[in-house]
């Protein structure tokens, strides 16, 4: 059965693989694929709606966990909803929302004394953001045909790449550096860099999150 978290279909990774569909474990090869490039972009790839994340305050920016952000429901900032035309998604992809006037309010630490000035900002849940996120994917359209598949085509070659990689190399193992008998020799990558294909990684590098992990 296919996963909403599916970037690919099984009968397009048969087809680029050359293989027949009823191959056993391609569903689940398509399915850990789509994680481990979910995993390694740093935010769910499929359609959610009803998000809600907390930020913190302080700076004309706010930074999302999430990426992929599709469209901002609502801004709720100490229980009340900053207007729509106070601020705008400035970069969706990478979850950046930018308020148009004053700087968000400071949320955080503060120092002793009168003034109580800033010390340290930090996401205290004071600030609230409802947003839609992600893009429907293969596997969305195929639990629910009435879905229309937005997914950009390169995150679904990059998961194709990924599956043909996993599926061809089979029983190797992917900490071993190379393997040799007599005159031939065979070198795979190591650990975990390998886990994904540079080809599939250089595909989709512009919808990485920054400082998720390493390349």
């Amino acid at each position: 059965m296919p996963s909403l978290l599916d970037l690919t279909t099984v009968a397009k990774a048969a087809n680029r693989l050359d293989v027949g569909a009823e191959e056993g474990e391609l569903p689940d090869l398509v399915t850990a694929a789509s994680e481990a490039l979910a995993d390694w972009l740093g935010y769910p790839l499929h359609r959610r709606e009803g998000v809600v994340e907390t930020c913190a305050g302080g700076a004309q920016r706010l930074f999302l966990r999430s990426g992929a952000v599709q469209a901002v429901a609502s801004v709720s900032v100490f229980g009340q909803q900053r207007p729509t035309n106070t601020y705008r998604l400035e970069d969706g992809v990478k979850g950046i929302l930018l308020s148009l006037r004053e700087p968000w309010p400071f949320t955080g630490r503060t120092g002793g004394g009168v003034s109580q000035s800033p010390l340290q900002r930090e996401d205290t849940g004071e600030i609230a953001v409802t947003f839609s996120a992600g893009w429907v994917t293969p596997g969305q359209v195929e639990l629910e045909s009435t879905r229309v598949r937005d997914l950009p085509q390169v995150l679904e070659q990059a998961a194709l790449l990924t599956v043909t990689a996993w599926y061809r190399r089979k029983g190797d193992d992917p900490d071993e550096v190379s393997v040799s008998l007599g005159d031939a020799s065979t070198s795979y990558g190591s650990g975990r860099a390998a886990a994904l294909p540079t080809s599939a990684r250089a595909l989709v590098a512009r919808y990485r999150k920054h400082g998720r992990g390493t390349p």
